[in-house]
């Protein structure tokens, strides 16, 4: 996707960029995706963190779906064994062994997994705790899903030497059951999902010393 900046700068501790995507006027991305309209995105840094901030303008009178995901890979550091994942209670999307939906949906408590041993498959819908923490070494990454992204998608592979974390805004098969959620004339849809990192080195300094 190519869009144009609109606005970029910083101040104190924080900086950040705008940019608007065209999607109302071009014939080419029209015939692809008749739906026309306008996506702003936000991406700002502040401290150890990172915002990104969507947004959908229906510039037409077709509501325009509103599916699309953010992905974050998150690279482990060895040994295997030395890095987790922990999930907050949730309620898991259920695959058959295509990894399709079946329709079913399954309650989970939080949970924890090792990376590099464990692996993890798993789409889900978010419950009150909407972070998905991943540890390696001395550092915390936290995905936080602010508004817009009731799912998530956590994917690990033992032979892989990363997580690869996803925001989503619909299921897999949401546009097969015609259950996603749309931006209106007047109404656009908004979604945001805030990224921060935490150094745990310090931490556990201060309880050796």
């Amino acid at each position: 996707m190519h869009g144009v900046v609109e606005d970029s700068g910083a101040a104190g501790e924080s900086a950040w960029l705008d940019a608007t995507l065209h999607c109302d006027s071009d014939p080419r991305r029209l015939e692809l995706f008749p739906f026309p309209h306008r996506l702003y995105l936000r991406a700002e840094v502040t401290g150890c963190s990172l915002c990104i901030s969507t947004e959908i303008e229906a510039t037409g009178s077709v509501p325009v779906p509103a599916c699309l995901g953010y992905r974050v890979y998150v690279r482990r550091e060895p040994p295997p064994g030395d890095a987790t994942i922990v999930l907050p209670a949730r309620r898991r999307v259920v695959t058959d062994e295509r990894l399709l939906p079946t329709g079913a949906i399954e309650p989970l408590e939080m949970t924890a997994s090792t990376l590099g041993v464990d692996e993890l498959r798993e789409v889900f819908v978010l419950g009150a705790d909407r972070c998905l923490t991943v540890t390696s070494g001395a550092r915390r990454l936290t995905v936080e899903s602010l508004t817009g992204f009731p799912l998530a998608h956590v994917r690990t592979v033992v032979s892989e030497p990363h997580v690869m974390v996803e925001a989503l805004t619909a299921a897999p098969d949401a546009l097969s059951r015609d259950l996603f959620p749309v931006a209106t004339s007047g109404r656009p849809y908004r979604a945001a999902l805030r990224l921060s990192v935490e150094d745990l080195s310090s931490d556990r300094s201060r309880l050796t010393a």
